[in-house]
């Protein structure tokens, strides 16, 4: 495990990452590596709360992990100091690329992981990092394109109790206007910030969408919101709904959840029409 490891030069506090590594395979050949971005409303959260998940990730699939940190927006507005949208996202961006390219000070970093086979994972507030990066958001933030290599090497997304449609987030809950506000600024409608809008970048990237039933912070609609826009894309997609119950903040303490997120069981939920639309776009 090698903790802390800055991605962006000069190191600039919360531009750093943390990559946990498996016992070397059987087959000798480095593994694929799953990243996971946290979450927490673009204010708060660190990549070692997940230090269970990544350890879950890497025992039951035998994947390498990284698990990046990006900076916060201020809880109170702060002159000089606020952060917007899509700062977050470029963070998270420039982790991947050094992911990517291997532009990490790690000793032996190609032996660690094969990083033309990247798998990613977020949370609330990085489910819509990671949508905004990998849906084609260029029309309102064109500096969260990915690189052609970049786009090449991701396999597959999961997407865990998000955020996309933010006006419907708000409509359901208005007391969120705070945070949203800090992280997008005072508007009246975030339309443009709704990844739910977004077309995709690259076909055939697998999709999971994850909701839990428990849930007491982020609804359903979300989840939902994002699964009915990528499938009326055509997108390679699947959910899984039915299986966790955990809260908001503790659904990582469930057993499933490492399994689930790391796709090595996407679970009994899916529909059959969904199973059916997988073998018809892989085919």
């Amino acid at each position: 495990m090698l903790l802390d490891v800055p991605y962006s030069q000069p190191p600039v506090p919360l531009r750093s990452l943390d990559l946990y590594a498996p016992q070397d395979s059987a087959s000798g050949a480095p593994p694929p590596l799953f990243v996971f971005v946290h979450g927490g409303a673009w204010r708060s959260g660190d990549k070692h709360e997940l230090d269970a998940l990544a350890q879950g990730v890497v025992k039951r699939t035998g994947f390498a992990v990284a698990l990046p940190n990006y900076r916060l927006s201020p809880r109170e507005p702060t002159p000089g100091r606020d952060l917007y949208h899509p700062a977050h996202c470029e963070d998270i961006l420039e982790a991947l690329e050094a992911l990517y390219k291997y532009e990490l000070p790690v000793e032996n970093i190609r032996g660690l992981y094969d990083a033309s086979q990247i798998h990613l994972g977020g949370h609330s507030c990085g489910a819509h990092m990671l949508s905004s990066i990998f849906l084609d958001s260029s029309a309102v933030t064109p500096s969260l394109r990915p690189s052609d290599g970049l786009l090449s090497s991701v396999q597959s997304i999961t997407v865990s109790e998000g955020l996309y449609d933010l006006d419907l987030l708000l409509n359901t809950f208005p007391g969120y206007r705070d945070f949203v506000s800090g992280a997008f600024g005072e508007l009246a409608s975030y339309k443009q910030f709704s990844t739910t809008g977004y077309k995709e970048l690259k076909a055939g990237i697998r999709w999971l969408v994850i909701h839990s039933k428990g849930d007491e912070l982020v609804d359903m609609a979300q989840s939902w919101a994002i699964y009915e826009a990528l499938t009326s894309r055509g997108a390679r997609v699947a959910r899984e709904f039915e299986r966790l119950d955990g809260k908001h903040n503790d659904v990582f303490g469930e057993a499933e959840y490492a399994q689930i997120a790391s796709r090595r069981d996407v679970g009994s939920s899916i529909s059959r029409q969904d199973q059916a639309r997988e073998v018809s776009v892989q085919g």
